[in-house]
Parts: C-alpha cells; sequence; structure tokens
C-alpha cells in the first residue's frame, strides 16, 4: 500500500467506528480504531521516507526512527498495549 492509500484505509475505518452503536460493539471499536491508527502510522512513516512492515509491534521503532513526536510514539505504544490485553484479558 501506498502511503496515500494508508490515510485513505484510516480514514475509512475511522468513519466506520464512528457509526458503531457502542452498546453493542464495544469490544469490537478499540479493534477498529486501532486499525485506522496503523494505516495513518504507516502513511506518516512512508511520507517521513521510513520504510514500515505490517507487524505493528514495530511502530515504535520505526515512529522513533523518523524522529515523530513523542507524543505521537507514546499515544502508539498504549494504544497498542492495551488493544493486546484487551484480546486477551489482562
Amino acid at each position: 500500500m501506498k502511503a496515500l492509500d494508508h490515510h485513505n484505509k484510516g480514514e475509512r475505518l475511522e468513519q466506520q467506528q464512528a457509526n458503531l452503536d457502542t452498546a453493542s460493539y464495544n469490544e469490537m471499536i478499540p479493534g477498529v480504531f486501532h486499525g485506522a491508527a496503523y494505516h495513518y502510522i504507516c502513511a506518516c512513516l512512508e511520507w517521513a521516507g521510513v520504510k514500515h512492515g505490517h507487524a505493528s509491534s514495530q511502530h515504535s521503532r520505526r515512529l522513533q526512527q523518523a524522529a515523530m513526536p513523542m507524543d505521537l510514539q507514546t499515544a502508539w505504544n498504549k494504544l497498542d498495549r492495551l488493544l493486546a490485553a484487551m484480546f486477551i484479558g489482562e
């Protein structure tokens, strides 16, 4: 996927997530939100000239490599940990 494709997919996921009923889809919404963030980060990394892989666990290192703001790095790390904890029940 090219950067613009990642960005557009992030937007689509974000729009779809906003339309989900929170009472019915409370366990699904964080996963969709994570997916949107994943694609936005892929777009940012590509625009910054940093290669990215498909493993979200590599995003932290690559965000640091691209000299992205610390707030973005921290937010991604928290979101990635929260999603993992949600699915495995921590």
